[in-house]
């Protein structure tokens, strides 16, 4: 069993050890959802597919995703005639197991099978079709034909059984539901009409009885007596014996033949109504189960659709980071693109600039890392220089604040260059700012005492009083 968030494996503990999920409800759920799977293997053992259906309907409501449960519930199905939902059963199980799943042979197995299946499921609607126009014979043969296949029908066989038993044939019902019975043991409609079999042959055999003893009584009973002369009595008092003897058969007669004639009457009509009440029951319940059958399949089509739902967002989302990701590029060539431009119109300050703002750790595109390494490179190398030179050219034009522009680059590429900080205390000598001037000509009177342009330093210090 594993963990409903994290999916690691779960131990004897309540809770989840990998992310600290409370699982005891989850698996109390589980638990409940395998034990309705054994109850539903152990009915459909004992061919009890009625039972075993709810069992296993019971199984997929606490755990969907029950696959051996869905597999089983499929060939219930299958064996009880209702092809489409065993085919749905077995495609929801395919989609949530695609591999190594028994559902694979049993759709195979169908669809080998599916022209006979079809036919007989086509067969089945011809004949309620026709018991609803009123064609009884048109619906027998449509029944029949799908009695002589060896794919059972549930259905047909007992509607088949109960026209039989509207005919009086009897003895053909029962080897129906006889079939029905050793295909399923737990339907109750199937136990009905057995049932209903088994009292019309008590009734049968009762009426047989009483015709054979009243038979024999009136043979024994046959003896010619002799009318004797009868007196007649016209007193009132024979008068009103006779009509209280009258009165009194009548009251027999009442209570011991009408009453229960009509006691017997009501008893069948209660017996009809209960016998459609239960039919109704029979109906509403398997309505009940197909509308719950179809919500399932309707929470595993939402459950896939919102699956899809995430998977195009996260599909966005990256997307989204890869074009932020190509932007970025696309700004980071365009930085190198405006660097080799400020090369060619040797701007070398807004080269060194723009080369100052990018990040080569924001990409790892290979091509632009190698260009990044060279500008790097060649910055380090030899930008000092460009600078340098482009600074002293700046003095010579006498543009004397490019040329401070300029040395200043180079003096923070190169600070140890004794020409590029001469360089820039002149720029500064000759811009007239003796602060400066006096800061960089005595860098290099301190950092570089032994070169020739310390001497040159000092002695402008002195012209200038600065010393």
């Amino acid at each position: 069993m594993n963990c409903l968030i994290c999916g690691a494996k779960l131990t004897k503990q309540d809770f989840c050890l990998s992310c600290g999920t409370d699982v005891r409800l989850y698996k109390e759920i589980i638990q409940t959802s395998n034990q309705y799977y054994n109850l539903g293997l152990e009915h459909a053992q004992r061919r009890d597919l009625t039972g075993a259906r709810t069992a296993l309907l019971q199984c997929l409501n606490l755990n969907k995703k029950n696959i051996e449960a869905r597999n089983l519930l499929g060939l219930v199905y299958y064996e009880l005639g209702e092809i489409v939902y065993a085919l749905r059963e077995w495609v929801i199980s395919k989609n949530f197991s695609p591999k190594d799943n028994l559902a694979d042979y049993y759709l195979q197995r169908a669809e080998r099978s599916q022209n006979i299946l079809a036919s007989n499921i086509h067969r089945y609607n011809n004949a309620l079709h026709y018991l609803e126009i009123g064609s009884r014979d048109l619906a027998m043969i449509q029944l029949k034909r799908i009695a002589s296949k060896q794919y059972k029908n549930i259905k047909a066989f007992q509607l088949l059984a109960l026209l039989y038993m509207q005919d009086g044939m009897y003895h053909k019902a029962e080897q129906l539901l006889k079939r029905c019975y050793d295909t399923d043991q737990g339907d109750f409609t199937t136990l009905r009409y057995m049932e209903a079999l088994r009292n019309r042959s008590k009734l049968a055999n009762g009426s047989l009885s009483a015709i054979k003893r009243a038979t024999e009584m009136s043979s024994d009973s046959q003896v010619i007596t002799p009318v004797t002369a009868l007196r007649e009595y016209n007193s009132y008092f024979v008068n009103a014996m006779y009509l209280s003897v009258g009165f009194v058969v009548g009251i027999l007669l009442l209570f011991f033949v009408i009453v229960p004639s009509v006691k017997k009457d009501q008893i069948q009509k209660g017996n009809i109504q209960l016998e459609a009440s239960h039919k109704q029951i029979t109906n509403l319940e398997i309505d009940i189960l197909k509308l719950e059958a179809d919500k399932s399949l309707l929470n595993v089509k939402i459950e896939e659709l919102m699956d899809q739902i995430n998977q195009k967002q996260q599909d966005k989302d990256q997307i989204e980071n890869t074009s932020k990701q190509l932007l970025a590029l696309q700004e980071q060539y365009r930085d190198l693109l405006n660097i080799f431009e400020c090369y060619l119109k040797e701007d070398y300050i807004l080269a060194i600039d723009t080369f100052m703002k990018m990040d080569a750790s924001q990409t790892d595109d290979e091509t632009f890392r190698n260009i990044f390494t060279f500008v790097k490179q060649d910055m380090n190398t030899n930008m000092w220089h460009r600078l340098y030179a482009t600074g002293v050219l700046r003095i010579n034009q006498q543009k004397f604040e490019e040329a401070v522009a300029y040395l200043s680059k180079s003096y923070q590429l190169l600070p140890t260059s004794v020409e590029v900080v001469f360089q820039l205390g002149y720029a500064y000598e000759m811009l007239n700012n003796r602060e400066m001037m006096k800061e960089y000509y005595q860098k290099v009177i301190d950092l570089f005492p032994n070169s020739t342009y310390a001497q040159t330093a000092k002695d402008r210090l002195h012209l200038f009083g600065l010393d």
